[in-house]
């Protein structure tokens, strides 16, 4: 009698029993099977019908099934089986219809999945068979599980640990083949209740800056990935709890209202809400999310997950969040070497308390806690660390990075608050773990230490965040007015003045920053702060490139002391990348830095703060120098120095904005008169002495428009063809480039004698534009006050000599992709060698010497000055300046400083 009912999935069911069963039976050669077959997806392509595991539950091979009416050649099966082994890091797949079966194994040449061995059977030939002979194929069933036990006991087929199987790329396909699914569900929410729009205006009106332009493929992205940690981690809590029935239970819920009351329950019964508790988009999950967690679920509940998850969880945070969503909310994840130099030079006395207010992923906290336990027992450790964040997710995150086996039933003092809402003795509720229905209240200590890195939020963000009504004490406005924070200051300056408030009179904190403050206009008011609240004990940044892979900004590590009464500094240069460092390599640097003697992992150079805050303002640099030897600079180098701005006016090139409309083909067709040469990129120069671009001309046009409309056809017609074009913030030209009268007007910019790149990379040149030209904002400009009184070619050499361009390389500060930032506030305080104190045949000499330079193309700057024509200039120079024993000191300088700069 035919089954009707009976289905590749039925079949599916009863094979995956039969593969358990036979491994019940058998004293080894055990195998044990999974899979898909209670559940049902749209989606597809994420797993295969059946998972093989051997004894020991490691990830052997994914099993396609279908019905004999499909083809074990069908081209959609075999992509299906490949595409489901890749995702799991298989090397082998087998294809089944019942009829025939086919094992592939991955060719490691060609990257092809290529047939190894096949079984058939002559028996069943069409769907009906099936259940009228399933007999038949249990016998296939017993052949293919010996040959596989063969072909496994052989090391022919790969074994993939859960590790491996659940990587980066797993839970990436998992995000990405879910979350869209959830958009239309936020969606409907948020049409049918006002509640939840007011809440999704709220989180969106923060958020909006750092997640890109959609606001729901941001909210539902970040809601599942927070689903995926608490599938996660019961599955590790039950590891060390009795959770089987509540994970067991997730597997048969229905909709999402269940799934919510079963991680009630594991929270009322065991705690962990950082993990398990809930947002107000948690119910927003589709069908297909749904199912997908659940299939998660059961792959980790079979394999009875144990190991420790935290670079799961670090592959998840750097895969599944957009990098934006990272920038904004502190989730460039710290290196875990970075975090434990950083908090190798911070603690002193291991019982200290300690906090991470902007604690992200945990890492810090983590290695924080680490250190401890070399000291003390994991629960006197626990009572004396502290994590917080502004959002919930990195709070979830990070809770479950920092849960260890002897601290379940134990408050871990990780909590959600803004980080200037921190205050000593404020009260911070947690649940009570030993009844979870009650609550433990804790207040703040004055913390002995705080360790963090900071949340990378830029300038623009600053009003926004200090309009939250969410901060209770923090007054941005009268800070930034007590310390002259200029309106582009980064946020970190913010955080670090109101953490001084929680540090007690003996603490010391350690932060990760960006390293723009060392050379900004905005630098040299948070310096100050710095310099008033605390005694900056250390500052360490990278001489190999940036610590931080996937963020474009440099770092640098910054140590300070609530003592005021030290009085040293250390700048400090890691020459080895962190991220290579041996933890014996950490410990060695950590005391080279402490003990204050370099080595082949750094340099150190130490100043008292009155030496070097007259040394960097003696020549008008920032603080890079700090960071080279510095020695030569000396007495008698800086009375033969005068202030650039006595000889030039110096100024930024032109910015008007919208360059569409103002730099144009040279062959354009406006009158020649409203057509000026440009110079735009220097890019475009490798020699001193520069002509204008041949590809584009300046539209620089200042005539009142009813004359342009009357007598100038074509510069009228180009202006009104502008005249109704938008900005990006959606603004009219006429209104975002200036008054109605003027917007299409380039302000006319003096003559300028030399012009610099705001952002020089490789090459330092000064350049000597041939004629008048409009001069664009890349440039700093520098026009001779009084031309009568000094010679322009040897201000033009001067300005290229190798002591002015290591003052040229301390005026900013390394950006991301080796560029240098000069700081145009900082520019015109540098020093120049003094023109007058050369005589006219000591100018002609130099310039002689000079001509060769000039007209060549320039080399990078460590090739440069090896070239003879160059050393020769430059030894000659310094001679006629008294300065005869320094070259190879200011060399080996600037080349330091170079190399901080460019090396990736």
């Amino acid at each position: 009698m035919k089954n009707l009912n009976y289905n590749e999935r039925s079949w599916a069911i009863d094979l995956i029993s039969e593969i358990n069963l036979i491994s019940s039976r058998k004293i080894s050669d055990q195998f044990k099977a999974t899979g898909e077959q209670t559940l049902t997806t749209k989606v597809g392509k994420l797993f295969p019908d059946l998972i093989l595991q051997d004894f020991n539950l490691n990830v052997l091979q994914g099993w396609e099934l279908k019905f004999p009416n499909t083809s074990i050649l069908n081209e959609e099966l075999l992509d299906n089986a490949k595409i489901k082994a890749e995702s799991l890091n298989l090397e082998s797949f087998l294809v089944w219809n019942v009829k025939e079966a086919c094992l592939y194994l991955k060719n490691q040449a060609t990257g092809a999945f290529e047939a190894m061995k096949t079984w058939e059977s002559s028996i069943i030939q069409a769907r009906e068979d099936v259940f009228l002979n399933s007999e038949e194929w249990k016998r296939m069933l017993v052949e293919i599980l010996d040959d596989l036990n063969s072909f496994f006991s052989q090391g022919k087929i790969k074994t993939s640990y859960l590790t491996e199987v659940i990587d980066a790329s797993f839970l990436s396909e998992i995000v990405e083949n879910s979350y869209k699914f959830d958009i239309e569900i936020i969606k409907e929410k948020e049409r049918g209740s006002s509640l939840f729009r007011s809440q999704m205006d709220n989180w969106w009106e923060f958020n909006k800056n750092s997640f890109g332009d959609n606001k729901y493929e941001a909210m539902s992205k970040i809601n599942f990935v927070k689903w995926i940690n608490k599938i996660i981690f019961v599955n590790t809590l039950n590891s060390y709890i009795d959770l089987n029935d509540e994970i067991l239970k997730i597997n048969r819920t229905n909709n999402v209202n269940d799934l919510l009351e079963i991680f009630s329950k594991v929270t009322n019964d065991h705690n962990f809400i950082n993990i398990f508790g809930s947002a107000f988009t948690d119910e927003m999950l589709s069908s297909e999310s749904m199912v997908n967690l659940q299939i998660l679920n059961q792959l980790l509940y079979t394999t009875k997950l144990s190991e420790d998850i935290k670079k799961l969880y670090a592959h998840l945070i750097e895969n599944n969040i957009s990098k934006t969503n990272k920038k904004f909310q502190g989730f460039y994840t710290t290196p875990e070497n970075l975090s434990h130099l950083l908090v190798e030079l911070v603690i002193d006395d291991i019982n200290g308390s300690v906090i991470d207010p902007c604690c992200g992923s945990g890492t810090i906290l983590n290695s924080i806690r680490n250190y401890y336990s070399n000291f003390q027992d994991p629960l006197s450790v626990n009572s004396n660390i502290w994590g917080a964040d502004k959002f919930d997710f990195p709070v979830q995150v990070s809770t479950i990075s920092n849960v260890r086996p002897e601290l379940i039933g134990s408050v871990i003092n990780i909590f959600t608050e803004d980080v200037f809402n921190l205050s000593i003795e404020k009260e911070i509720k947690f649940i009570n773990p030993k009844k979870p229905s009650e609550t433990v209240s804790k207040r703040l200590p004055e913390f002995d230490y705080i360790i963090s890195n900071l949340p990378f939020v830029s300038f623009n963000k600053i009003n926004e965040y200090s309009r939250n009504e969410g901060i209770e004490h923090y007054q941005f406005e009268e800070i930034s007015n007590e310390y002259s924070l200029g309106a582009r200051s980064d946020l970190y300056y913010y955080i670090i003045n109101h953490l001084n408030k929680i540090l007690n009179e003996n603490g010391k904190a350690g932060f990760i920053t960006s390293n723009s403050w060392l050379g900004t206009t905005e630098g040299v008011s948070f310096k100050n702060l710095l310099l008033e609240n605390f005694n900056i004990d250390v500052i360490v940044i990278s001489g190999t490139g940036k610590w931080f892979e996937n963020a474009d900004v440099k770092t640098l590590l910054l140590i300070l002391s609530k003592k005021l009464d030290k009085n040293n500094t250390k700048f400090v240069t890691l020459k080895k990348d962190v991220n290579q460092l041996t933890s014996d390599e950490i410990k060695r640097i950590k005391d080279s830095i402490v003990l204050e003697s370099e080595n082949e992992y750094l340099s150190i150079h130490t100043y008292s703060k009155d030496r070097f805050i007259n040394l960097v303002e003696s020549i008008g640099s920032s603080w890079m120098p700090l960071f080279v030897d510095n020695k030569w600079i000396d007495d008698d180098l800086l009375e033969k120095l005068i202030p650039l701005d006595s000889i030039f006016d110096i100024s930024r090139g032109i910015r008007k904005g919208w360059n569409e409309m103002f730099y144009v083909k040279s062959d354009i067709d406006i009158e020649k008169e409203y057509l000026s040469p440009l110079y735009k990129s220097s890019s475009d120069y490798k020699a001193l002495e520069i002509d204008p671009s041949t590809k584009e001309v300046a539209f620089d046009c200042n005539e009142d428009i009813e004359y342009l409309k009357i007598n100038k056809p074509k510069a009228y017609s180009w202006i009104k063809r502008f005249e109704t074009k938008k900005n990006k913030a959606g603004k009219l030209l006429p209104e975002a480039l200036g008054k109605p009268d003027n917007w299409y007007k380039l302000t006319k910019a003096p003559f300028s004698d030399f012009m610099i790149s705001q952002n020089p990379y490789k090459k330092l040149m000064v350049f000597k534009p041939s004629k008048k030209g409009v001069i664009d904002q890349r440039f700093i400009c520098l026009t001779i006050l009084d031309p009568n009184s000094y010679n322009s070619e040897v201000l033009h050499l001067l300005l290229n000599s190798i002591i002015f361009q290591f003052f040229i390389e301390s005026a900013g500060f390394p950006r991301g992709l080796g560029a240098l930032d000069i700081n145009s506030t900082n520019f015109p305080k540098l020093k120049l060698l003094n023109p007058g104190l050369l005589n006219e045949k000591q100018n002609k000499h130099l310039i002689n010497l000079f001509e060769p330079i000039k007209n060549r193309s320039q080399e990078n700057l460590e090739i440069e000055f090896t070239l003879p024509d160059r050393i020769r200039f430059e030894e000659t120079l310094l001679s006629y300046f008294g300065l005869d024993s320094k070259f190879l000191q200011i060399k080996n300088a600037l080349i330091d400083l170079y190399k901080i700069r460019t090396i990736e």
